[in-house]
């Protein structure tokens, strides 16, 4: 796999994961993931290691394909009007740099 690839098999899952364990939280609380989005399958595998349901993660690779930086803006673009007050929203994002950063947005108390 490519070097994005391997960040995103290898490392972001564990970030999401010590996310939600911070925030004692799981997959099933999180009411939508928008993450950056650079291939069909880096995505698919990302879902795949992490348990989450397609009606989760907000995807618009196939209309857009890789929009780079302007991936997870450009998708919450999309789903804003259905996120709710009391829904959290996990972003994702993560790049050739070598970096990946993962963010809650709703109402959490940390641990």
């Amino acid at each position: 796999p490519s070097g994005v690839a391997k960040i995103v098999n290898n490392e972001v899952p564990k970030a999401i994961q010590k996310l939600l364990f911070d925030y004692n939280l799981d997959i099933q609380d999180i009411d939508y993931f928008i993450t950056h989005q650079p291939s069909k399958p880096v995505l698919d595998n990302l879902q795949e290691v992490l348990g989450i349901p397609d009606s989760k993660l907000k995807r618009n690779i196939q209309t857009h394909a890789n929009t780079a930086g302007a991936t997870v803006p450009s998708i919450l673009d999309l789903v804003f009007s259905d996120i709710k007050d009391n829904q959290l929203v996990c972003l994702v994002s993560f790049g050739s740099g070598w970096t990946w950063s993962v963010a809650l947005v709703g109402n959490v108390k940390k641990n």
